[in-house]
């Protein structure tokens, strides 16, 4: 990788950390009634599964981008690692998120600078990808940070 593209590479990567740890720092010490109470029509709990849903799809995305796999369909709903239950605590819900984004952290940081300009299926660069997922994580975060504000 050139200078310009590691250090691109590693802030996309602390902020990919980032997200983690803002939800570990802001949502899980919360109790479950706190994060499952509505405010404004969702919950804290909502955000938060949908984030571990996307995590779920975009790690699984990346796999298949990455070994050359392309599903028979577009994948529109998350994998299921065997864990994931309607009943599934918050905690758990971010547990499965760093999971998952773990995998997503591994896969990127094993790659050549080149697969970061190669376009996928979808005709979208590998970078544009990461970069629309921190932006959704972003959004979600200050989504959070919004219900939590008195």
């Amino acid at each position: 990788m050139t200078d310009g593209t590691t250090s691109s590479a590693d802030g996309i990567i602390d902020e990919l950390i980032g997200t983690y740890r803002e939800l570990n720092l802001r949502v899980r010490p919360l109790s479950e009634s706190v994060l499952a109470a509505d405010r404004d029509g969702t919950s804290l709990r909502t955000i938060v599964q949908g984030m571990r849903d996307r995590e779920l799809l975009f790690a699984q995305s990346l796999k298949e981008r990455t070994t050359a796999f392309a599903p028979a369909t577009e994948v529109t709903q998350p994998p299921v690692t065997g864990l994931e239950t309607d009943e599934d605590s918050t905690a758990m819900l971010i547990s499965q998120f760093g999971t998952a984004r773990g995998t997503t952290l591994s896969t990127l940081k094993a790659l050549p600078a080149e697969a970061w300009s190669a376009s996928g299926n979808d005709g979208r660069t590998l970078d544009a990808a990461v970069r629309e997922l921190i932006s959704q994580d972003r959004d979600a975060v200050n989504q959070i940070v919004s219900l939590l504000t008195p």
